[in-house]
């Protein structure tokens, strides 16, 4: 993908930078942003590198991962650019919002079709797989080559994004660059290993019990799975530990949409959908203030779970059956 030259020049020009990211991170959004910001501080560039939280612990082995901080207490005002990675709003970015808002200027970089466009450079590539991937081209852009870190950081963001590779978004371009990425020193074993074989006992068994109770309605194409706080409290669960538990809905045979409803404090509920091939979640997502991808998408309500499932089970089991039935009507001509 071409990297658009206003992107380039205002990296090039900055030499204090804030590369940070969205709050709950997940892979492409710590992997863009160590890739992005160990590069900037080989080109010798002053670099503060912050996600709102912290880094999760399953992203800790990638390194310069200590140089993340985790909140703006140590970022400066005035900083001569501030490059916003994975994210459409500033909201997305909690704490590190401050620091943003008061660099010089501000850079976007995302891939997600609901992005705001809340800055005054942005560079939105929907058809790209990860963030990652735009960061990999832009370290190019950029005449840098890749570290073994960096490398290994972008690697982890792509691979994270595409679910190892399995998921609609991606194409030939992820295991080029993915070959790239090795080539470059890109430690594929560390990621694999601490990405996706090394859960906490609690994860596995909050795992078993949220997949008991899980409920098939709609025909069989939807399923809802519910998080619960005393359930979280019971297994010491962090919200990244139940990050991927909604893939597991989706995985069962004949489901096209799996819901999963986490309960946080104070009555507040994050929503997450996911869909196989036929429904574009963002769509519903963006009815409740959130968004995404079309086949992952999120958003957060308030009101308790119960009102909350009631209003998002409503919207889904009509996005499928419209989904099913527009289907219909295509074989039908």
């Amino acid at each position: 993908m071409t990297v658009p030259g206003i992107v380039i020049d205002a990296i090039k020009g900055a030499r204090s930078v804030l590369v940070t990211s969205h709050i709950v991170p997940d892979g492409d959004a710590i992997g863009s942003v160590l890739g992005l910001g160990l590069t900037l501080m080989e080109m010798g560039k002053k670099v503060f590198m912050a996600v709102d939280g912290g880094v999760p612990k399953n992203m800790t082995f990638l390194p310069g991962s200590s140089y993340i901080l985790p909140d703006a207490e140590e970022i400066p005002d005035g900083l001569d650019l501030a490059v916003i990675l994975d994210v459409g709003s500033y909201e997305r970015i909690g704490d590190i919002s401050r620091p943003a808002k008061n660099a010089s200027s501000k850079v976007n970089i995302d891939h997600h079709a609901t992005n705001s466009g809340f800055t005054e450079i942005s560079w939105i590539d929907t058809s790209a797989p990860a963030t990652g991937s735009m960061v990999a081209d832009l370290i190019k852009g950029l005449g840098s080559g890749f570290s073994d870190a960096s490398a290994t950081a972008i690697f982890c963001a792509v691979s994270t994004d595409t679910g190892s590779f399995r998921y609609s978004n991606t194409n030939s371009d992820c295991f080029k660059l993915a070959a790239e990425l090795i080539d470059a020193g890109a430690d594929l074993h560390s990621v694999s290993t601490n990405v996706y074989e090394s859960k906490p006992y609690g994860a596995i068994k909050g795992l078993g019990a949220v997949l008991s109770s899980i409920e098939l309605r709609t025909g069989g194409r939807v399923a809802i799975m519910e998080i619960t706080r005393d359930l979280m409290d019971e297994y010491s669960l962090s919200e990244g530990d139940v990050e991927g538990f909604i893939s597991y809905g989706r995985s069962i045979d004949g489901v096209e949409v799996c819901v999963a409803f986490k309960e946080l404090e104070d009555g507040i509920i994050k929503v997450g959908f996911r869909s196989k091939s036929i429904v574009d979640v963002s769509s519903v997502a963006a009815r409740f203030g959130g968004g995404g991808h079309k086949r992952a998408s999120g958003c957060t309500l308030g009101g308790g779970l119960e009102k909350v499932k009631t209003l998002i089970i409503e919207a889904v089991d009509s996005a499928v059956s419209e989904a099913y039935a527009h289907g219909r009507r295509d074989r039908d001509r």
